[in-house]
């Protein structure tokens, strides 16, 4: 069973819980209404009615009353003396209130109450001569969502976030352990609105979403909550980039959901990886399932200009059942309230201001919500940039001046802040801009360093310090096993540097001379570009000696259609792809895929492919000092992409070394030797049927590849004998919702209840 923290909630969203549990328990729905300064509300209802899991009918006038306490800020037992001490004045209060008898008194508290409690709150109830007192308490809703789950993707800050690493698997790659860390983040301040709402009926319908829609509208956290919730139900959580990550991690017997954001570009259109999208869309549609879930964000220019420049509008049918429109229009104001509201109490920027300045906050805060550019993203720069820099001794009308200049014009507040920032500061966003995605911290601070030989700054020593200054407001930092990375706090950040570079000529000559696989990407979009720019734009593929850069570029040249690099530029990085570059980077063997595919394509323009015979040899014999990051489909990939590009010498070298065939088999006979742990903690492993199952999904695809691969060379290795698909027929049934498909929807639409639930909403922020 989950681990509830009730705590969390708030108010606002414990009401909501027990009006969807007393619409549940009754059979209809009773609104709460009111709101007292003890976060106290109530509800009213006259006539019989069987209130579950009591047997009998009831009757005569009853009154609810929801109470939620803050324990984590008092203590659970400071709460639980006082519920008991103003029950009475409660009672007293709430009997004048309504000027009748009470029959029926229910009291809902999110607070574990102890039995000697409950018994106090009953002879407490006797002196009103109430036929009926019942408590509902902590067990009762933990009870209560154990039966119905599917209430708990209402309200994702009941489910505990600090133990995610306890049910995940280790064994994953690190960049689901990335997301899991931004995830976690996340929650902590996200808010459930219809729209979430949505896409969860969406992707339990059709196993895949995508977000779509202007920027800063909370389209990512919304996909996280979608994995927060899944990982929940025993999915495990990646984060890909491209389909062949998507191929490559797909387990037929795993329950897994995929994550991309800005599936098909992060701030403008990106041709070369939205057609490989649109290649493998088919692909990945018939492998997903209800154990394989995928979630896809894009702003809707570029998923329009998707539609325009490639094939994705044969599958428009398919996809008008699966998207969701993400914008701020569609947000209710008790929405964008509770975003607020979130934000001002959970994001970690907040916990240090003054009580003082959190209630001048609540005095503006409908400035904020009704304000036009009010957005999500907004609301967390607010929060964490604008706010903590705010004097706290500053006066409520200098306040709502200063946050409505900055809600006027939002981007200009960031490029003000991005420009006041030092420039060693500067240096390393744009650095990290350059790469255009999340990158290894090492390989980050290799081209921070390089910065004194490109330009004569000298930054050396200063990296650390500057990003442990960046880090939580400009940037994220995630640790991991082997090596850390780092990426910008939100993609809207990119959209700042983005202008400048393209406003600012002293930037774009800066990017010119530092380069970068997102640098390269921006600039071949364009019509022109001139020679002396295009010269210091290639040479610094290889001047910056990061292995993975020059990967990452020579790669979107080869699916590049620019007519900005011509045959020259061809021939001048073909000329460095010769021994020495082999032996440079040797270590990076099973990671030279990219450059092979840029080979393939241009090896009629290369003097020198001898070299990747060296390549070859070295894969195979230091595969096991490479296996840590890489697998057999690897090393597969090598052998294949240099058998097309030197059929000769290939077939030569194999028939020469059947040592090298020897040593494929030993790791294709280890492949489906493996055994495949069922629980983690425990260190547990699957049963031997299930284990030969598991593996033989994952060895025999690759078995076979290299069988037909080499399969000239007379060489075989056979594959584990179980037939897959019998074995899996009946695995992936539908699983079968009755509870609750549809929740009750809690909306009030009039203008002073919305005031009043708002308002109450705010209230606990005051503690």
């Amino acid at each position: 069973m989950d681990k509830l923290e009730f705590c969390k909630l708030g108010g606002y969203d414990f009401q909501k819980l027990v009006n969807i549990f007393l619409t549940k328990q009754m059979g209809f729905n009773i609104q709460f209404y009111g709101g007292t300064k003890d976060r106290g509300r109530d509800a009213y209802f006259k006539g019989e009615a069987k209130l579950v899991p009591n047997e009998e009918i009831w009757s005569g006038t009853w009154i609810f009353q929801a109470k939620f306490r803050d324990f984590l800020r008092r203590g659970e037992n400071e709460m639980r003396k006082e519920i008991i001490n103003t029950l009475e004045d409660e009672l007293k209060k709430i009997i004048k209130k309504y000027e009748e008898e009470c029959d029926i008194y229910i009291y809902f508290t999110n607070i574990d109450l102890t039995q000697n409690d409950i018994t106090k709150m009953d002879e407490i109830a006797e002196k009103f001569e109430i036929s009926h007192f019942q408590v509902f308490h902590f067990p009762h809703f933990e009870l209560f969502l154990s039966q119905y789950e599917n209430i708990k993707w209402q309200f994702p800050r009941l489910l505990d976030i600090s133990d995610l690493e306890h049910i995940y698997n280790k064994e994953i790659n690190e960049r689901a352990i990335a997301i899991m860390e931004e995830i976690k983040e996340n929650m902590e301040v996200f808010a459930n609105t219809e729209i979430f709402s949505k896409s969860i009926d969406v992707i339990n319908e059709y196993n895949f979403v995508i977000l779509y829609g202007p920027p800063k509208m909370g389209k990512t956290m919304i996909g996280n909550a979608l994995c927060f919730l899944k990982i929940r139900e025993g999915f495990e959580v990646y984060e890909i980039n491209t389909p062949s990550d998507f191929l490559k991690i797909y387990k037929q017997s795993e329950k897994q959901i995929f994550f991309c954001d800005d599936i098909f570009g992060s701030i403008v259109y990106d041709e070369n990886i939205s057609k490989l999208w649109i290649k493998d869309f088919s692909k990945i549609q018939r492998k997903l399932d209800k154990n394989h879930l995928s979630v896809w964000t894009t702003r809707s220019l570029i998923f329009q200009e998707t539609f325009q420049q490639t094939r994705l509008d044969e599958y428009e049918k398919v996809i008008e059942s699966e998207k969701v429109y993400v914008n701020v229009s569609d947000l209710t104001i008790i929405e964008k309230a509770h975003i607020l509201y979130n934000h001002l109490k959970y994001s970690k920027e907040m916990d240090n201001i003054k009580p003082r300045l959190i209630e001048h906050l609540i005095q503006i805060k409908y400035d904020i919500i009704n304000h036009q550019n009010y957005s999500p993203e907004a609301i967390n720069k607010l929060c964490k940039f604008i706010i903590p820099r705010i004097d706290t001794n500053i006066e409520i009308n200098e306040l709502q001046k200063l946050i409505l200049e900055y809600l006027n014009k939002p981007e200009e507040a960031i490029i003000r802040d991005f420009n006041n920032l030092e420039q060693t500061h500067k240096y390393f966003l744009l650095i990290l801009f350059s790469f255009g995605s999340r990158i290894e911290k090492t390989l980050l601070e290799k081209k921070f360093n390089r910065l004194s030989d490109l330009f004569g700054i000298n930054l050396l020593g200063l990296f650390d310090s500057v990003m442990d200054i960046l880090n939580g407001t400009y940037i994220k930092l995630i640790k991991r096993e082997t090596e850390p990375i780092i990426f910008f706090s939100h993609p809207s950040i990119m959209d700042v540097i983005f202008e400048i570079w393209k406003s600012d000529v002293s930037v774009q000559k800066f990017f010119f001379k530092l380069g970068g696989s997102y640098i390269l990407r921006e600039n071949l979009k364009r019509d022109s570009i001139n020679n002396d720019d295009k010269n210091d734009l290639l040479n610094s593929i290889f001047e910056n000696e990061i292995f993975e850069e020059i990967a990452s570029c020579l790669w979107i040249i080869s699916e590049s259609k620019s007519r900005i690099i011509d045959r020259n530029d061809i021939a001048i990085i073909c000329e460095k792809l010769n021994q020495k570059f082999f032996q440079k980077y040797k270590n990076y063997a099973l990671n030279f895929v990219s450059i092979l595919q840029f080979i393939k394509k241009h090896k009629s323009m290369m003097k020198d492919l001898s070299w990747l015979i060296e390549l070859m040899d070295y894969s195979i014999e230091h595969f096991f000092d490479f296996f840590r990051n890489f697998n057999e489909e690897d090393l597969f990939n090598i052998l294949e992409l240099i058998k097309d590009c030197i059929p000769d010498k290939f077939s030569h070298f194999i028939r020469e070394s059947p040592d090298k065939l020897d040593s494929i088999v030993d790791l294709l006979d280890g492949l489906k030797s493996m055994v495949i742990i069922s629980d983690r903690q425990l260190n547990e492993p699957l049963d031997e049927e299930e284990n030969n199952v598991r593996v033989a999904e994952i060895a025999n695809p690759i078995i076979e590849k290299y069988n037909y691969l080499l399969e000239e060379y007379d060489f075989y290795v056979g594959t584990i004998d179980i037939d897959l698909d019998d074995k899996y027929k009946d695995y992936f049934d539908e699983r079968d919702y009755e509870e609750f498909r549809q929740l009750q929807k809690f909306k009030q639409t009039e203008d002073q209840k919305e005031k009043e639930t708002i308002d109450f909403m705010f209230r606990d922020l005051r503690d």
